[in-house]
Order: structure tokens, then sequence, then C-alpha cells
């Protein structure tokens, strides 16, 4: 009688152990698809900053070094501190403000289409690879027209949200490059 009791408790602990860590298993998946799905989130929304600009805001924004570095603000919630600086050295918003600057239209992204290239879970990072549509609508006429161009983006989860650390342009859009 007292080994059948014992069984039946062994067993018992036995399977609320299996049952805890089958939950705890398909709880941590679905937290890894999360931060996946809440980092490409993270990157999309960098991406639609980085590519909008406005002609009459960036004749403003190009006038002084001051307001060149206030243009980069809004990039400080959604990247790390280097990566600003990394994109300020490197001219990449520059770029886009110079470009609806000389040909007077308005700059945005359109459609970003995402694919995951890199993941480290234990340094809390993804990669991915992306393909953006930028659409120019020209102050004269209104026309339109449109380019993609193919980049990368990293990121880190850092101060408990997900940041941009590294941003890379792959194949230069011929629409921004009309200076």
């Amino acid at each position: 009688m007292k080994n059948k009791m014992g069984l039946i408790i062994i067993s018992a602990i036995t399977i609320c152990l299996l049952v805890v860590t089958g939950c705890s298993n398909a709880k941590k998946a679905e937290e890894a698809k999360t931060s996946e799905s809440t980092a490409q989130a993270t990157a999309e929304k960098f991406l639609n900053e980085l590519y909008e600009a406005d002609s009459n805001k960036s004749n403003e924004a190009l006038v002084s070094l001051d307001n060149v570095a206030k243009a980069h603000d809004k990039f400080y919630t959604i990247t790390t501190k280097d990566a600003v600086n990394t994109i300020i050295a490197n001219r990449e918003y520059y770029r886009i403000l110079k470009v609806s600057l000389v040909n007077k239209c308005s700059l945005k992204a359109t459609k970003i289409d995402f694919e995951k290239t890199f993941e480290d879970k234990k340094a809390g990072k993804f990669g991915f690879n992306y393909t953006a549509t930028v659409e120019a609508i020209y102050d004269k006429d209104q026309r339109r027209e449109e380019d993609t161009e193919k980049g990368y983006v990293g990121l880190v989860f850092e101060d408990n949200q997900w940041k941009v650390y590294s941003h890379s342009v792959n194949t230069n859009s011929k629409l921004l490059t009309k200076f």
C-alpha cells in the first residue's frame, strides 16, 4: 500500500513537472516571436523616419550645422547613441534631406520588406536585410516617382526596448542619388 501511494505521488509530481516545462517552453517561443516582431517594428519605424523628408523642412534643416543636428533628434529614441553618431558621420539622413531640397520633392518609404539574417538571443540582437520602396512627390507638378533601396539594419535590446545599433545601404536607390 505504501509503495502504491509512493508511486502515485511520484507520478503526480512527474506529470506536474512535464506540464510546467511544456508551458514554459511554449511561453519562451511566444516571447521570441514577440521580440522578433517588436524588433522588426522598431526597424520599420527607423526606416520610415530615415526616408521621410519634406522639401520645405529640408531647407530649414540644412541652413546650419545646428539645424542639421536637430534634424537627427528624431532618431535618438529608436537608435543607440553610437548609431546616431554613425548616421550623422556617414551623412545618411543628410543625403535624404539634400535630395529632397535639390529636387524640390517630399520623400517617404511606402513599403518595407524584411528578411531576418541574424539572431543572437543571449546578446538580445536581431539583424534584417530590407528592401524599401521610396517615393518622391515633386512640389511643382505633384508627379510621383518610386525606386527601391536595399540595406541592412541591426537591432539590440537596450534599456528595455529595441534600438537600431547598425544600418547600412547595400544597393543605393537611383532616386536618392540625384543631387
